[in-house]
This record gives C-alpha cells, structure tokens and sequence, in this order.
C-alpha cells in the first residue's frame, strides 16, 4: 500500500532485504530499534527511500528528561534534529541514517568528554 511515513514498531530487522522492494513509502521513521539489516539499508537508498533511525524521531522523552523542556519544546529539538540531519544528508550525499549515527555519536562524545573535565575539577 502505498505511503509517505512506514513507522516499524516491532522487533528488530523486521524490514526484510526481500520486502524492500515491496515497499512504497517515502520515509521509513518508527519506534523499532534497527528495522533493517546493513544490506536493507543499502537497498532503501537505492529505492530512494529515506530511513530515519529510531533513536532520532523517538528522542523527545530523553530530551525532555535531560533538560526539563516540556513536550511541546521537545518534540520541536527533534524536529530540528531531524531538519539538521536532512539538510546534511542533502549536503553531502551521504543517506540519512549515515548522517545520524554520525550526528548522535559526536553528541555522545562531546557529553563524554564533558564528564571527564568535571572529574578533573
């Protein structure tokens, strides 16, 4: 049937390499953790489908947690995080997913190496 957003909510790699030629969206972004395989992904971007991981379309609660926004200013950091991760797809040619692990990982690290200078205080 066909789409613009497929949202996998299941288990992990449900989106079978087989199936993606199936598939009629545009977007794939859903609650499921890892909804393909590396070679799904690869297949996606060749279909011209844009996958979203979950971790960036489902962030909201963590940052609403993290900072005290409130739902509203939450769901408006993800929106702009998924904006920023679109335009640098667009940027450089890399998929979409690419672009967020990258995204997520420098995140990480720079919150990891603010920890390590407060225990140097």
């Amino acid at each position: 049937m066909p789409c613009d957003v497929f949202s996998p909510c299941g288990f992990g790699h449900s989106i079978r390499s087989t199936n993606v030629p199936r598939l009629q969206a545009k977007i794939i972004a859903g609650g499921e953790h890892n909804p393909l395989t590396r070679r799904g992904q690869d297949l996606i971007k060749e279909a011209g489908i844009v996958y979203v991981p979950d971790f960036a379309v489902n962030a909201a609660g963590l940052i609403a947690g993290a900072t005290g926004q409130s739902a509203e200013e939450a769901a408006e950091r993800v929106y702009q995080n998924v904006s920023r991760i679109f335009a640098e797809a667009a940027r450089t040619g890399k998929p979409t997913h690419v672009v967020a692990r990258a995204l997520a990982l420098a995140r990480i690290r720079l919150i990891g190496s603010l920890g390590a200078r407060g225990s140097e205080l």
